[in-house]
């Protein structure tokens, strides 16, 4: 059994042997196969640099266009919960006060002439 895992492992290595003696011949052949890439000259490098710069360029504007829309619609969005936090407090303020009579005779038009404070969110008594 000794001399079978022996024979075996002789067996493995040369077929491992020509395995590796294959790859590298086809590595050899893929080598003298290989083109090389063309010779740039120096108008066409310099007009493959100028697109290039050109697109960086470009991309630069549009990343900076969208932080700057960005930021804008951050401040506009704080400026608009300051106004609306505001807007509910004079809310909560006029709702707790007394509730005022209301003149006799007032219309909606004539009250939003007269007294415009009591057309916004303020309880008003009437009677009649």
């Amino acid at each position: 059994t000794d001399a079978t895992h022996r024979s075996t492992a002789r067996r493995g290595a040369q077929s491992i042997r020509v395995a590796n003696a294959q790859v590298l011949s086809l590595a050899s052949a893929a080598r003298q196969h290989r083109t090389r890439p063309p010779r740039l000259s120096r108008q066409s490098v310099r007009k493959l640099m100028a697109s290039t710069t050109a697109r960086r360029a470009a991309k630069t504007v549009v990343f900076g266009g969208l932080v700057t829309g960005t930021g804008a619609l951050g401040c506009w969005q704080t400026q608009r919960y300051f106004w609306k936090t505001e807007l509910l407090e004079e809310r909560r303020r006029a709702l707790g006060e007394e509730p005022e009579d209301l003149p006799s005779g007032a219309t909606s038009t004539s009250l939003a002439a007269d007294r415009p404070d009591l057309c916004r969110n303020r309880r008003v008594r009437m009677t009649g």
